[in-house]
């Protein structure tokens, strides 16, 4: 627990966002959407503006770090504060690829959980380096959070998992209407989860509604090129969980 009051002390002490007033953007659309860094770089004033309600994503051709954290909360709180999904997809593994989040720091990602106190979901894969402060971040200042991914390859990043338990467990209060939590191993130790079990099934178990979801990723080799793997197993209430299938709206003929 000493580590994530460590980091909890990093979250309060993080520089607040400073709206750039000489911004000045138009409506924007409900959804702004980026396939790559060429197209923010191009579209971002389009896009991103007083009508963006709701959602960003940036797709599989898109290298995040900080600098378009920056860019983002430098449109000031009106537009940030609308915001209420980030999702960041990583899928593309090739020879050629320009796809990862390696880029992105805890001081980034604390910035924009404090400037986006609506969001309700954050999806983020293929960071590194990160710690317990990206994580916390969210749970401090946005309660409206009921989706939180932080998916990477084992080891890349820093977060001790049974610190991250331990605080969700002990402050019920905050993100009451989280649901769905899909964290990586903290270790090699892949999807039996040896070093943080205790923790999380405690976790779960306080709070009934969640499901969490350890996210083992890996790449595999087709046709000669790469292909990312997932590897999946949820919990809820302390045990092994299966998510039900979703049924189809409509039945095949033939």
């Amino acid at each position: 627990m000493t580590v994530t009051l460590v980091a909890t002390a990093q979250v309060a002490a993080a520089p607040a966002t400073t709206p750039n007033p000489a911004a000045t953007f138009g409506p924007g659309q409900k959804k702004a959407e980026f396939q790559s860094n060429a197209w923010w770089d191009a579209e971002f004033r389009n896009k991103v503006g007083t009508s963006m309600r709701r959602e960003i994503e940036l797709g599989t051709q898109f290298i995040l770090t900080d600098q378009h954290i920056h860019q983002l909360l430098d449109t000031g709180p009106t537009i940030c504060g609308n915001l209420e999904s980030f999702v960041f997809i990583h899928e593309d593994v090739s020879y050629d690829a320009k796809n990862d989040a390696h880029g992105i720091t805890d001081v980034g990602l604390v910035r924009l959980a404090r400037a986006c106190p609506n969001l309700t979901k954050f999806q983020l894969q293929a960071s590194r380096h990160l710690t317990d402060a990206a994580v916390l971040a969210f749970y401090l200042f946005c309660p409206k959070l009921t989706f939180l991914e932080f998916t990477h390859w084992a080891g890349r990043n820093k977060f001790t998992r049974a610190g991250v338990f331990d605080f969700l467990h002990s402050c019920l209060s905050l993100v009451p209407e989280l649901d769905t939590l899909r964290l990586s191993p903290s270790d090699k130790a892949g999807l039996t989860m040896k070093k943080d079990d205790k923790a999380m099934r405690k976790m779960t178990r306080g709070r009934p509604g969640l499901v969490h979801t350890v996210v083992e990723v890996g790449e595999e080799k087709h046709w000669g090129n790469w292909d990312i793997v997932r590897r999946e197993k949820s919990f809820k209430r302390g045990r092994i969980y299966e998510p039900p299938v979703e049924e189809l709206p409509w039945s095949p003929r033939y």
